[in-house]
């Protein structure tokens, strides 16, 4: 689905560059998607494979905080933020638990998307109409894809990316193998910690 098809006449999409993070409200806290998998980890054991899905994509979203975090300086964020009207974060969460982990945390691009009757209030910001708006906004080549979702009649997912993002571990069965592989190596005691998150991990030698 494409971004005019979903938003229909009832929203609108706006995009904003250089937004405080710290102005975002997360869907999911890193503390609590911690909290999940450890207690996974203790009750499931250590086979991710073996896990439910939802608990499977908990445990695999910390190889990609991790990952994302080992990158950020040559990598810094370029994939906006989805949120709705109020700042709420629809899709977007795993990144901003890897820059939350820096001591100064950059700007990021924001999508939001709002009910079409506040519109007025987003004058300032660059208006999305379609896929090629958000592409040129976010600075992306002009071959970049970019992918919708909707949960009932409202967008709950959104991704853009090109070749130059194509490496970003967005696999979920690729990222189930490196966190089994992984706690292969680990204690039976093992729990994925804060500071765990930003340690240097070569996560291809786990795949």
């Amino acid at each position: 689905m494409n971004i005019e098809q979903a938003l229909t006449d009832k929203f609108c999409m706006f995009y904003k560059i250089n937004v405080d993070p710290m102005l975002l409200t997360p869907g999911q806290l890193l503390s609590t998607t911690l909290n999940h998998v450890n207690h996974c980890l203790r009750t499931l054991g250590a086979n991710i494979a073996s896990w439910p899905w939802g608990d499977q994509d908990e445990a695999t979203r910390l190889v990609r905080v991790n990952w994302i975090y080992q990158n950020l300086q040559q990598e810094p964020i370029r994939k906006p933020i989805l949120v709705d009207h109020l700042h709420r974060v629809i899709c977007g969460d795993t990144r901003l638990m890897a820059l939350r982990l820096l001591k100064d945390l950059p700007a990021v691009s924001v999508v939001m998307v709002c009910p079409a009757h506040l519109q007025d209030q987003y004058n300032h910001w660059i208006r999305i109409r379609n896929d090629q708006d958000l592409i040129k906004a976010a600075n992306f080549k002009s071959d970049a894809q970019v992918l919708v979702d909707i949960s009932g009649d409202e967008i709950c997912w959104l991704e853009i990316g090109d070749q130059s993002t194509a490496h970003h571990l967005h696999d979920h069965d690729t990222r189930v193998a490196m966190m089994t592989n992984y706690l292969k190596t680990q204690s039976a005691e093992f729990e994925i910690t804060t500071e765990w998150c930003s340690d240097s991990i070569d996560w291809l030698k786990f795949l």
